[in-house]
Order: structure tokens, then C-alpha cells, then sequence
């Protein structure tokens, strides 16, 4: 790696970060562990307390994925705890969004709600619209799972708002797959399948653009054409 080679400690750190991301988002959670683990150690001995907050959260979502949630909430509140003293606060409010997931998927839904108000809090303070989508998807989510319909409806809708008016394609097809969600638990088998379908396609349509986007920067134009 030419940045260990060249002594740019802060350069290896984030190489080592980003490669630990792309596993993470192919799914290849030991390769990603041990990246971020290479990463942390580095912010560490260069006193990147930023980078810490990174590290900490991702090998939290790390650990979420592969279901070991102690450890995820353990890596989670490590990265919070430095967030809040340095002053970070989009760091702070993704710590408490991903403590809520984590909360969530264990069953406790009082203290996922808990972390989601928190983090959809900060989102509103810093004007971060896109997380504000994310925070009402998830507490709709939690509304979904504690059986309280009308709500779960609500915050989708208010999710799909912000996504639609901010052009966050991705966001919008996940919020009609989970309205989809809500009124198939509700019963309401019609509404469900009509949101699924829209979510379903928009999603497709939004994968065969990313697809072309992979092939266009490796150069791959005839795949390209395949996916037109």
C-alpha cells in the first residue's frame, strides 16, 4: 500500500476504512471487520478522534449485520461517547439511528423509539433531510412491529415526502416496500400490493442505473449498452 509505504498514517486510516465499507456493503463482514479494525487502530495511535467515531460506528453496523447486537451496541455507544465529546454531531445522530436498529431487531422497541426521536432531532437541528427521511422510515418501522398501524403510516408517508422532494430515488422505493409492509399487517392486502409494486419497480429501475454507473467507471461500456 503506497500510503504505508510514504508514512500518510491518516491516508492508510481511511483506506483501510473505505475497503472495510465496500465488504461491509458486499456483505463480507470478516473482511470488513478486519479492515476497520486495521483503521481504528490507526486513528487511535494518530489521535483521530473523528476517524474513532467512524471506526467505532461501522464496526458497530458490522456486528449488527452478522447479529452479535452486544458487541453492536457496545461499538455503537464507544463511537457516541466520543462524538458528544468532541462535538460531533452528525456523528452523534448516526450512533443513535444505529443504536435504535439495533434496539429494534432485539425487541426493544421503547428504547429503538428512544434513539430514533434523538437522532431525528439532530437530523432537524443540522438540516439533514435525507436522515430525517431515514429517521421517520425506521420509526415507522418500530410503530409497524408494536402493532400501532396508523402511525407506521404516518411516518412512512412523512419519509416519503422528504424523499420525494429531495430526489432521493433509493429512499423513495423503500418507503413504498415498507407502507407495503404496513398495510399487509394491517390486512389491507390491496394498498399492500399496490405499494410493493411501485416500490418494486422504482427499485429496479434505480438498480439498472447504479449498474450502468459500476460499468461505465470500469470501463466496461458494452455491459453498459446491455443494461440500457
Amino acid at each position: 500500500m503506497i500510503n504505508n509505504e510514504i508514512g500518510d498514517k491518516q491516508r492508510e486510516a481511511s483506506c483501510y476504512g473505505n475497503l472495510g465499507n465496500v465488504y461491509q456493503c458486499l456483505g463480507v463482514y470478516g473482511k470488513a471487520e478486519e479492515y476497520l479494525k486495521k483503521a481504528l487502530v490507526i486513528t487511535k495511535e494518530i489521535d483521530d478522534r473523528r476517524g474513532e467515531v467512524s471506526c467505532y460506528g461501522n464496526l458497530g453496523t458490522v456486528y449488527h449485520s452478522i447479529g452479535k447486537y452486544g458487541k453492536a451496541d457496545e461499538y455503537q455507544k464507544k463511537a457516541l461517547v466520543i462524538a458528544k465529546e468532541i462535538g460531533n454531531r452528525q456523528g452523534e445522530d448516526e450512533c443513535y439511528g444505529n443504536l435504535g436498529n439495533v434496539y429494534q431487531s432485539i425487541g426493544e422497541y421503547g428504547k429503538a423509539e428512544e434513539y430514533q426521536k434523538k437522532a431525528f432531532a439532530i437530523r432537524k437541528e443540522i438540516g439533514d433531510r435525507q436522515g430525517e427521511a431515514s429517521c421517520y422510515g425506521n420509526l415507522g418501522t418500530v410503530y409497524k412491529c408494536l402493532g400501532e398501524y396508523g402511525k407506521a403510516e404516518e411516518y412512512q408517508k412523512k419519509a416519503l415526502a422528504i424523499t420525494k422532494e429531495i430526489g432521493d430515488r433509493l429512499g423513495e422505493a423503500t418507503c413504498y416496500g415498507n407502507l407495503g409492509n404496513v398495510y399487509q399487517c394491517d390486512g389491507e392486502y390491496d394498498k399492500a400490493e399496490k405499494y410493493q409494486k411501485i416500490g418494486d419497480r422504482k427499485g429496479e429501475a434505480l438498480c439498472y442505473g447504479n449498474l450502468r454507473t459500476v460499468y461505465t467507471a470500469l470501463g466496461e461500456y458494452g455491459k453498459v449498452a446491455d443494461w440500457r
